[in-house]
């Protein structure tokens, strides 16, 4: 039997790893919703960090970054504003996420 130690593993509810999962609920707490105004990414990766996962931004700063992806995640659950990198392997420089519109229900049905 092995098991995994070094990565967190998807929900198999949802398909989120707990660091996505805690990068949405910070992004709901802070009111980030697909209507208001973009945000910096410091305020939303501290809020994360501050609250709910005291493991360091070098996880939370990357994941964030690939949610917003396009061509990172099926269907990307942060709308970021800015340089978010680019399939040919571009320098990631993010300034201003907020949730996206397809996504908004969604969240209310992963998040209590």
């Amino acid at each position: 039997m092995s098991v995994i130690i070094a990565r967190a593993l998807p929900d198999v509810r949802d398909g989120l790893k707990p660091v996505q999962r805690r990068i949405l609920y910070a992004m709901r707490t802070l009111n980030l919703t697909p209507d208001s105004a973009h945000t910096k990414c410091a305020k939303v990766a501290g809020e994360t960090q501050a609250n709910y996962h005291p493991h360091g931004q070098e996880v939370i700063y990357p994941t964030l970054v690939r949610m917003a992806q396009s061509w990172s995640l099926r269907y990307p659950l942060v709308d970021g504003q800015g340089n978010f990198g680019s399939v040919d392997g571009d320098e990631r420089v993010p300034e201003r996420p907020r949730l996206r519109h397809a996504d908004e229900g969604r969240v209310d049905d992963l998040l209590p």
